[in-house]
Order: structure tokens, then C-alpha cells, then sequence
């Protein structure tokens, strides 16, 4: 079923009216609206997934829905066994586009300027620059893909292609024509599961958790410390914060771009984490089992923050560290209509709100009001 969780991952809860899958592979998020693919096939939240509706109902055949590609009232589904289906009016109607398909166990879809790829479970890439209506495999040997594969997942950025593999990670910049091992050293042919980019960064999850390149792959950094060892099946960057899902250990936060990390799991009836997606200050997971859980971000650590703003002159903390009290002084020019208080993960311990702070410039807090951390 579906879980929420009203403190950001702090402990979730299960909400799963409408929601008839409990394998859950993937997540969409467009505009308001949530899209799951399942084992029993695809469905739509309008409700931050309060309740959920199977949106091919008339379309039995459509399962074990891997990837969702999603542009205005278009969309594309990859389908394990049943490899991609496409619809023109929002999950309406949907037609079977596997001309040039022989490998259907389709496992990502991505599209960039209008062309399209997917990957797939026996190794195989292949393109398309017709709308889906047509499709053709990449050349392994020429173009440098390695031959024996498995689990391909793709992720793309400007004219910038990474595949993950079972043999490491490979990158394109021609479209696919040509690829280059990117992974190196110790690393060079680790099973890839996951992958993210972040600007210059290219981040890979792996059976033995993260790296992260900055430089297309001439130096890799582990970025394990607290998840040695774990398998990472997705990444999602919200920066400054990042999130892993694994494989057996639920859902890991890094709030220092992956230098340290923390399981986020109190309430996860599941450990087995396929997807994140975050729409605005809401987190999903979508987990093998246990259907999709929700959590809200706005009360764990990421407090509305809209831009960068330097405090230095305008709010006033001492001593740090605390003693017995901490007294914080307000700029008497400035208005705040809320002021937060987080512990070292970024956990919201304490807040005051417009009332609490109008009149005064000055606020006293007790140590033995905050929890330890």
C-alpha cells in the first residue's frame, strides 16, 4: 500500500485507498499530479496520494510498468515483457509502440530533445527519433557497449548520456554512437544501479553504495560513510540534500552532499526501495511489496527555503555550544514570521512562529526544552 508520513521520513504512514499493487517500480510527478507504475498497472494521484485510480482500466495488458515518460497529454510506459505502450490523451487509450523491439524486458525510458531511449533488462539499448513509432537497437560492437549485460538504467543531461551496467558505468555525447567506460581503477567494472547527475557530478549507486565523479570519471569518491556496503537502487538529489533508496535497508539522508549519511525508516513497514520522487515539500517512495509511502519534507529538514540568505547581522545565536540556555537576538528593523531550530541531521526540534516573536528582539530557550542532538 501507500504510506505517508507528516514529518519528512521521521516515521511514515500507509495510505493506500484505490491503490491495488503493492510492488511499486516507478514514479511520476507532473504538476499536481502523482503517477506509480505497478505490477498491476499504472496509477494516478490528485491528491498527494490520499487516494489513487487506476488510469488503464480498459488496458489489462499493460503491467509490470518500470518507467513513465510524461509530455502534456502524452506519455510512454515501459513494461517489462511487454516493452513500451504510448498514449495521446493522459492514459486514456494506449497503443503498443514495439516496432523494432525484439528485447521487451524494458527496465528506463528517457527522452531529450526529442529523441528517446530504453534500456533493458537483457542489456539492450535502443532509440528512437520517431515519437516511439519506431525503434533501433545501438550497435554494441561499434560502438563500444559492452556485449554481456544486465538491469541497463539510463539517465540523460544536455547531450550528456550515462548508462549503468552490470560492467561499470558507460557515457555518450554522440547520441549513442559511440560510448566510453567511464568507470575506473577499483571501480572500474562495479555492477552500477542507480545513477544521478548534479551539474558536473555524475553520481552511481552501487551493490557497495555511492561514488561520485566530478571530472567525466578520471577520479572517484565513495561517498559511504554510515551505508557501507549497501546496495543503492535509487538516488535523488534535492539539493543541498540527498536521498538513497537500497535494497534491504530502506531510505538513507546525506544533508552534506553525501559526506555522511542516516536511515530515514521509522515506519516503513518495507526495506526494499525502487523509487523517490519529491513534488514540492512531499517525498514518495515507491518500495517492492508495500506499495508507495509518502513523507512531508517541510517539517524535517527542509524548511520553505527559498533562497540563500546570510543571517550574520540579523540573527544572533550564542553561546554554541550551549550550556544551559541559548538566548538568540533578532535585528529590531527586521520581521520574521517564523524561526526554526534543527539538530545536526536536520530534524526540526523547535519553531516560533510570527506571535511568539513580535515585540520582542530578544528570545531565551531552556537546553532541557530541546532533545539531545
Amino acid at each position: 500500500g501507500v504510506f505517508q508520513s507528516t514529518d519528512d521520513g521521521v516515521t511514515w504512514k500507509g495510505i493506500n485507498s484505490g491503490l491495488i499493487s503493492s510492488n511499486t517500480y516507478c514514479l511520476l510527478i507532473d504538476d499536481s499530479s502523482v503517477y506509480c507504475g505497478s505490477n498491476n498497472g499504472i496509477f494516478k494521484s490528485t491528491d498527494e496520494g490520499n487516494s489513487w485510480v487506476k488510469i488503464n482500466k480498459e488496458y489489462d495488458s499493460i503491467y509490470g510498468i518500470r518507467s513513465i515518460v510524461k509530455s502534456g497529454d502524452k506519455m510512454f510506459v515501459g513494461c517489462y515483457y511487454q516493452g513500451v505502450f504510448k498514449s495521446l490523451n493522459n492514459g486514456k487509450s494506449w497503443s503498443k509502440m514495439n516496432t523494432g523491439i525484439t528485447d521487451t524486458t524494458v527496465t528506463c525510458l528517457i527522452q531529450n530533445k526529442g529523441k528517446m531511449y530504453l534500456g533493458t533488462w537483457e542489456g539492450t539499448i535502443y532509440f528512437s527519433e520517431d515519437d516511439g513509432n519506431s525503434w533501433e537497437k545501438i550497435n554494441m560492437v561499434q560502438s563500444h557497449f559492452p556485449t554481456y549485460n544486465r538491469n541497463i538504467t539510463l539517465a540523460i543531461k544536455d547531450s550528456l548520456i550515462i548508462a549503468g551496467t552490470l560492467y561499470g558505468l558507460y557515457t555518450t555525447t554522440n547520441g549513442g554512437e559511440f560510448w566510453e567506460l567511464t568507470t575506473k581503477d577499483d571501480i572500474q567494472y562495479i555492477n552500477t544501479l542507480s545513477l544521478a547527475i548534479d551539474g558536473v557530478d555524475i553520481y552511481i549507486g552501487t551493490a557497495n553504495g555511492i561514488y561520485k565523479t566530478s571530472d567525466n570519471g578520471d577520479i572517484w569518491t565513495p561517498l559511504n560513510s554510515g551505508m557501507e556496503g549497501i546496495e543503492v537502487t535509487r538516488i535523488l538529489i534535492h539539493n543541498p540534500y540527498i536521498f538513497a533508496g537500497t535494497k534491504n535497508n530502506g531510505v538513507y539522508l546525506s544533508i552534506d552532499k553525501g559526506v555522511n549519511w542516516k536511515t530515514v525508516n521509522a515506519g516503513l513497514y518495507t526495506s526494499n526501495i525502487n523509487d523517490i520522487a519529491i513534488s514540492d515539500s512531499i517525498i514518495y517512495v515507491a518500495t517492492d511489496g508495500a506499495g508507495v509511502y509518502t513523507a512531508n519534507l517541510s517539517e524535517l529538514i527542509i524548511s520553505d527555503i527559498k533562497e540563500d540568505i546570510n543571517l550574520s547581522d540579523e540573527v544572533k545565536l550564542f553561546p554554541n555550544p550551549a550550556c544551559d540556555k541559548i538566548t538568540i537576538i533578532l535585528s529590531e528593523d527586521k520581521i520574521f514570521s517564523s524561526i526554526s531550530i534543527v539538530n545536526s541531521i536536520g530534524i526540526q526540534v523547535k519553531k516560533f512562529e510570527n506571535a511568539e516573536i513580535f515585540g520582542t528582539n530578544s528570545i531565551y530557550i531552556s537546553t532541557n526544552d530541546l532533545p539531545v542532538g
